[in-house]
């Protein structure tokens, strides 16, 4: 199971040198990167759906009709989480083009799930990794089984070249959730108003950390 991360060195460098210092981004703030090439609005996962796929829903209890002939937009909101973005693909040049990335990090994803899970059991975090399932239609979105699911779902364009495995951390109490930290207290795991840096940072200790990074190619 080695996924690859790609980045700029200046940010990844000391992580593919030490384990330290590896940000997790909060999921809700995918479109504020500066990079537009792959910026995307994850808080909203949308799909145009027509009345012969859907019938009627059901809002408060109660169940309503669709009318015939009818185009809508249907959408659903995953859980809040905080993700690592990886990919398939490795040591690609298509990939550090789109990332402008001059670093490719080749991760045991496995381990590295393991060590979060182990280090941080006590949080009462749940860490899941998996592929990003992109979608072209209203079924992908329609047979989606939970919030946690939809934080792996993408649209196919044009996010599909991007070939994404994603590692994702759940919080217990979803926003909820609080954290005691020496300087402040307890404070929100998640921010109020997501901003662009809103980030938690990992760290991985030698020497179980070379079991999480295998290789390491730059450009």
């Amino acid at each position: 199971m080695i996924k690859y991360l790609y980045g700029k060195a200046s940010y990844l460098g000391e992580f593919s040198r030490t384990g330290k210092n590896l940000w997790f981004r909060d999921l809700f703030t995918m479109d504020k990167l500066n990079n537009e090439e792959i910026s995307d609005n994850e808080k909203r996962k949308s799909v145009k759906v027509t009345s012969e796929e859907i019938s009627s829903i059901s809002l408060a209890g109660r169940d309503f009709k669709i009318a015939p002939n009818t185009d809508f937009d249907f959408s659903i909101t995953p859980r809040r989480c905080y993700v690592l973005c990886l990919s398939n693909k490795g040591n690609s040049t298509d990939l550090y083009e789109l990332f402008d990335a001059d670093i490719c990090i080749a991760i045991n994803v496995v381990e590295m799930v393991e060590m979060i899970n182990n280090a941080n059991s006590h949080l009462g975090i749940r860490v899941v990794s998996g592929d990003i399932k992109y979608y072209t239609d209203s079924i992908d979105l329609l047979s989606c089984a939970s919030e946690d699911d939809a934080a792996f779902l993408k649209p196919a364009k044009p996010y599909q070249r991007e070939a994404e495995y994603r590692i994702a951390i759940f919080w217990p109490k979803n926003e909820d959730s609080k954290l005691h930290v020496e300087k402040f207290g307890y404070i929100n795991v998640f921010g109020t108003n997501p901003a662009a840096d809103d980030h938690m940072t990992l760290s991985f200790q030698c020497p179980e950390f070379s079991q999480v990074v295998v290789d390491v190619q730059r450009i």
